[in-house]
């Protein structure tokens, strides 16, 4: 049975195999391959942003002063400036992962 504690959303989703078609991590369009690539993704620039700083200290020890000049503006930008996060890219991330 029901219990009466539940939502109502709760008491009406379905029930299939077990699982509810509310929580899952096979949603429809969406796969394996196309969440492991949205993690990757994330995970690489997760790599990329704090491996910055090394890559301006190499720059400027090579002589590649332009190189060095536009990784300073990217790390100033980043700490400087006001970013707020983007909606868009955490549900197209979460889709592609099989999440929502």
């Amino acid at each position: 049975g029901t219990s009466s504690s539940l939502s109502p959303a709760a008491r009406s989703a379905s029930v299939v195999g077990g699982s509810t078609d509310l929580i899952g991590h096979t949603l429809r369009g969406s796969s394996r391959v196309r969440g492991a690539i949205a993690i990757i993704c994330v995970l690489s620039i997760l790599l990329v942003g704090p491996s910055l700083p090394l890559a301006l200290l190499h720059a400027l020890w090579s002589g590649r002063l332009h190189l060095a000049a536009a990784l300073a503006a990217v790390i100033l930008a980043s700490a400087l400036l006001p970013v707020r996060e983007s909606a868009l890219a955490a549900r197209l991330y979460l889709q592609a992962a099989g999440f929502l």
